[in-house]
């Protein structure tokens, strides 16, 4: 399978180019820094705006997405 290099994008982005490819995404895995305050996205909620950081082919067509919260607040 030939993904398309989305790596670095936006989740709806990423998303609209792999369907345009016939792609489907099984999951999306959300990582956030431990130091994250926002415990939103901690339990694998994500948004459209969430950046791609790795993508995983896990069979014909069909791929794993790691995603992260580029917004995540860190202060105090």
């Amino acid at each position: 399978m030939d993904i398309p290099d989305i790596v670095g994008m936006e989740l709806k982005r990423a998303a609209a180019i792999l369907e345009s490819k016939g792609i489907t995404i099984s999951d999306v895995k959300v990582t956030v820094s431990p130091l994250c305050k926002d415990n939103s996205c901690r339990d694998g909620n994500y948004k459209d705006y969430f950046r791609i950081i790795r993508v995983e082919g896990i069979d014909e067509n069909k791929v794993e997405i790691l995603a992260c919260n580029p917004f995540c607040n860190l202060s105090t």
